[in-house]
């Protein structure tokens, strides 16, 4: 639309152009969306770059390929209006409107579920409004409903992955792919549209992704990363454990004894300096806390601390002091 910034124009690809204007034999959009996974990886820590990092290659790649809009977990990434030719579908590239999420199709199930909320939403949004777009611009009605490839082909509007319109050379955007949840998110923008929010994944919900994503072992088997190290501290914690060390006092240790007294010294140096913060937080309000006020504060936060155990800095020296390895 008039006054929009779109990223492919503003960085126009020099060596291999991504966008074409008009599109090639007259060709205009049909209502036919094809949705799309870029395969890259997904960032789930922090700010979610990945939609931006998508742009930037495709304003740098040698190949024919792009998207009318990209997005991620807290973004939109307008490449191209929609009038534009995208390289996205090479069999209803000339009528058809690709929109990519950053993501890889085949781990859709493995995310976390605030992330895949977060991604769909965004999706579903810039779909609604490419869909008000393509209403009030060319009188096109996009109906809510998956198509076939060979109503693709026919320039029919709704949408299909773009696996189904090349089945032999793409999977995307995967068989995991929430096509029914999607949908109604783009229903529901469409009657209400939302405002932005800070609905990120949770710690918990990362790691979780993180420990059951698969990986392959050194003999070649598809694991979870959970279980490989799993697998490689039950093979070499013991070893570690019982390793001697040379204390500071000059006398002989085991690993294990120096790790217990050293969680042993944390979990105290971490109460006091609790204390030693609510004490001054409370001076600095005028009031001294009684010697039974002091003593009932030390309980409650000793309590509180989460103790550095044993087992957890034993893990930390497992992976430290085995060989490096491609797994």
């Amino acid at each position: 639309m008039a006054g929009e910034s779109f990223f492919g124009l503003d960085h126009p690809n020099r060596r291999s152009p991504q966008v074409g204007n008009p599109r090639r034999g007259g060709g205009k959009p049909s209502g036919t969306i094809v949705i799309h996974t870029a395969e890259c990886a997904a960032d789930l820590v922090g700010a979610d770059t990945s939609a931006e990092g998508v742009a930037r290659y495709l304003t740098e790649r040698t190949t024919p390929g792009s998207y009318h809009r990209i997005v991620d977990s807290d973004s939109i990434v307008k490449f191209a209006p929609l009038g534009y030719e995208t390289w996205h579908c090479r069999f209803t590239n000339n009528w058809s409107i690709g929109i990519s999420f950053a993501v890889q199709a085949h781990l859709w199930a493995t995310y976390p579920p605030a992330f895949v909320t977060k991604i769909l939403r965004q999706g579903a949004r810039t779909t609604a409004e490419a869909i008000r777009d393509l209403k009030k611009v060319w009188g096109i009605t996009v109906p809510l409903k998956r198509i076939n490839r060979k109503q693709a082909l026919a320039k029919a509007p709704g949408f299909i992955g773009h696996g189904e319109t090349d089945p032999t050379r793409r999977s995307d955007p995967g068989p995991a792919f929430p096509w029914a949840r999607f949908l109604d998110m783009v229903r529901a923008e469409l009657d209400n549209p939302t405002e932005e929010d800070d609905d990120m994944p949770t710690a918990d919900e990362i790691a979780k992704a993180m420990w059951n994503r698969p990986i392959k072992n050194r003999a070649g088997k598809t694991v979870t990363v959970g279980k490989l190290l799993q697998d490689l501290h039950d093979d070499v914690a013991d070893e570690v454990w019982t390793r001697p060390v040379t204390g500071l006092d000059g006398k002989k240790y085991t690993i294990g004894a120096t790790v217990n007294g050293i969680a042993r010294n944390a979990h105290a140096a971490a109460t006091d300096a609790a204390i030693a913060r609510r004490l001054a937080e409370e001076a600095a309000k005028g009031r001294h806390l009684s010697d039974e006020e002091i003593a009932r504060l030390a309980d409650e936060v000793a309590a509180r601390v989460e103790l550095i155990t044993a087992a957890d800095v034993a893990a930390q020296l497992v992976i430290t002091t085995t060989p490096k390895e491609t797994p």
